[in-house]
């Protein structure tokens, strides 16, 4: 599969969860060795509503996510371990960040801790879109009511 297609795939993934689909759909991906954690939110970063996923779900996200990496790293795309993926339905687009960070990998800084740094430093919200084009444990985290979004 494409990197295209697996952007493609996730965003009908979370058209088809989300609880509200007249604004934006986030979702960050956190992908540790063997540990995935997945916050997903409707609404401006940090400050939406979370939402779960219906059972199945997080599993099917997980390896389209698993996918993308080894996309990327077999086209030499480079390595990351953190994916912002922002669905933008009412335009049909999304965004995408991507980042590696060794703190994360390394335990010495907390989910929540990376996602205020990311809120600080995103460029996501400074509108630059992208057209869509046609793990052994998953921690499922929803902001405002998760250990690691505090």
């Amino acid at each position: 599969m494409k990197d295209k297609e697996i952007y493609a795939e996730i965003g009908q993934l979370l058209f088809n969860e989300a609880p509200d689909v007249s604004g934006e759909v986030h979702v960050l991906f956190g992908g540790f060795v063997d540990t995935f954690l997945i916050s997903a939110w409707t609404g401006r970063f940090r400050k939406g509503k979370g939402f779960t996923f219906s059972p199945g779900t997080p599993l099917k996200l997980a390896g389209l996510v698993k996918d993308l990496k080894a996309f990327y790293l077999e086209n030499e795309m480079g390595d990351w371990n953190v994916m912002h993926y922002v669905l933008i339905p009412s335009s049909s687009k999304y965004d995408l960040e991507f980042d590696y960070c060794k703190e994360l990998e390394n335990d010495e800084m907390d989910f929540s801790d990376y996602a205020r740094r990311l809120d600080r430093a995103s460029r996501i919200h400074q509108k630059c879109h992208w057209k869509l084009s046609a793990p052994s444990k998953i921690f499922i985290c929803y902001p405002l009511a998760c250990p690691y979004y505090s």
